[in-house]
């Protein structure tokens, strides 16, 4: 039987997370860390990345202008159909 002040270990970090406002900064961390997976070891080694989430938003500065072109193109094809 549960005692009124035990609590599993998952619910206490998430509560910590949210008591101390720090939910934004692990997701941004976590997504930090699970990037190369994302895109590939072989872009994450050649083109410098920046990664923020600010307002539940994920922002991404990319460095090489090539990448941010087929990026843009692919993202007018994607809202054109």
């Amino acid at each position: 039987m549960k005692k009124h002040n035990e609590t599993n270990l998952k619910e206490a970090i998430q509560g910590m997370l949210d008591l101390y406002k720090l939910r934004g900064k692990y997701q941004q961390t976590r997504i930090r860390q699970l990037w190369p997976s994302v895109d590939g070891n072989i872009f994450h080694c050649l083109i410098y990345y920046r990664i923020k989430v600010h307002r539940n938003k994920l922002f991404v500065t990319i460095s090489s202008a090539p990448l941010k072109q087929e990026l843009v193109w692919g993202r007018i094809k994607s809202n054109t159909f």
